[in-house]
């Protein structure tokens, strides 16, 4: 291959393991969705099964139901969670071994390093915010179904409240922990591969690249096309960030971003190698 020719293997490799990350959030997001659909579908039959007239007692029985349905919801959805993080660590890593193999750039073999503990705590993090959801939907519907109790709310404006609460707020918040911590890990498993792989490829560079979505942080888009050595941060409307979801950026520079630090070589370096 000429040297034309790699890198022109090289970009429709990036492009490729560019959409990855992407792919399994879609995925991850419609499972999550799924489940949550779902406790809300149950939560549903089980408040229309009620008789009329609301006795005291079945409050206490509802609540534990409400729990039970809702508790399930958390750890399904923590374990997708946690397999959408995974998947995200390994789209991170092949976004650049990848295009560097297309190429024909041979590396020294060492492997990236990726902090454990960081990883494990990320991980964990991730997990736990996403079970915390479920929390936050009982306390809500709990009151909720007070209320209806005390007579205070209809049993049909209980049902809405029931839809707004896990259709909305809740799904939001979850599409938005599901999106930011897999970024996260896709962002810090790409940037340890990058620093690894520059020790044999002195042209690697980094890139940051716009997210897809149609509506963009004006920052961001500024952001778009800077390239730095893989050591060294991003400049972010002043903040620095190593890569997008940067753990240490602050909640407006990270959640929810969609952009990318994909590998990009140097043209004049890579020529002289």
């Amino acid at each position: 291959m000429t040297p034309e020719e790699r890198l022109a293997a090289f970009a429709r490799e990036v492009e490729i393991r560019r959409r990855a990350l992407p792919e399994l959030q879609a995925e991850a997001a419609e499972h999550v969705i799924r489940l949550l659909e779902e406790a809300a579908r149950e939560i549903s039959l089980k408040l229309a099964g009620v008789p009329s007239e609301f006795e005291i007692w079945r409050l206490g029985q509802l609540r534990r139901e409400v729990e039970i349905l809702l508790a399930a919801f958390g750890e399904a959805a923590g374990l997708e969670a946690a397999r959408a993080f995974d998947q995200a660590l390994d789209a991170g890593a092949a976004l650049v071994s990848e295009p560097l193999k297309a190429a024909r750039l041979t590396l020294s073999g060492v492997a990236p390093r990726l902090d454990p503990v960081l990883i494990a705590s990320t991980r964990s993090f991730t997990i736990w915010r996403i079970n915390d959801l479920s929390t936050e939907a009982r306390v809500r519907i709990e009151t909720d179904l007070g209320l209806w109790m005390m007579g205070a709310r209809s049993r049909e404006e209980t049902l809405k409240r029931l839809q707004t609460d896990l259709g909305g707020e809740t799904r939001r918040r979850a599409l938005t922990i599901l999106n930011t911590e897999t970024a996260r890990a896709h962002g810090l498993a790409a940037q340890k591969t990058l620093e690894a792989s520059a020790k044999s490829v002195p042209a690697l560079k980094k890139k940051w690249l716009r997210s897809g979505k149609a509506r963009r942080r004006a920052n961001h888009e500024a952001a778009h096309g800077q390239i730095r050595d893989v050591d060294k941060p991003f400049s972010i409307a002043g903040e620095l960030l190593m890569h997008p979801c940067d753990p240490q950026g602050s909640a407006e520079n990270t959640v929810n971003c969609g952009c990318s630090s994909v590998p990009h070589l140097d043209l004049d370096a890579f020529l002289k190698e």
